[in-house]
């Protein structure tokens, strides 16, 4: 299963050999990396859970999208918000989650000359472990207190993506599952962030 916070459409990319089938996540350039996944032709992955594609591997040990069904949870995450100059984009994972987060495979994007002014990260990370109650925060790019931060919920009932905070703390009440604080400074670690 994929989740992802965008919906996300395939392109073809011509080489020598022939045709293949990728999606793009982030930036080519100075400071910038891409994060390239080979996919099947006509591949879309819509915002929400996928639970007709998963990740696969290449013969040379990278990532790439497959269609088929298992129960790993896969999270393709963009951070791309707006210009970068009110703060960097990241993900986040509150400090009393326990499941681990392995990042596949990573890039990112940025604002200015080599992303002086600020970037953004593009992520591809399997969660490992049996999820009671975790929530992940998405802190896009550049848009302060602008914009809400996307708030995402794995537990035993399925992943669930919530565009704001209210939408997530009101899940929370329904499902009566504890929600974190909502501080971001205080309670949640930027695990992702790059060292």
């Amino acid at each position: 299963m994929i989740l992802t916070n965008k919906n996300l459409f395939s392109s073809e990319v011509e080489f020598d050999f022939g045709k293949i089938y990728q999606i793009v996540l982030g930036e080519k350039g100075r400071g910038r990396k891409e994060l390239r996944l080979t996919c099947p032709e006509g591949c879309k992955l819509s915002k929400g859970l996928n639970a007709e594609y998963t990740i696969g591997l290449t013969k040379s040990g990278r990532p790439r999208i497959v269609e088929g069904r298992d129960n790993t949870l896969y999270l393709l995450l963009s951070t791309q918000g707006g210009y970068t100059r009110r703060g960097d984009g990241w993900v986040g994972s509150w400090t009393g989650n326990t499941c681990t987060y392995e990042v596949m495979s990573r890039g990112n994007g940025a604002d200015g000359d080599a992303g002086r002014i600020g970037t953004w990260d593009v992520l591809l990370v399997k969660v490992i472990g049996e999820p009671d109650n975790e929530w992940l925060r998405i802190r896009p790019s550049g848009v302060g207190n602008i914009i809400d931060p996307q708030m995402l919920n794995i537990s035993r009932r399925g992943a669930f993506l919530f565009d704001d905070v209210q939408q997530a703390v009101d899940f929370a009440d329904y499902t009566e599952m504890e929600f974190p604080k909502v501080s971001e400074y205080e309670c949640v670690t930027k695990i992702f962030k790059k060292l």
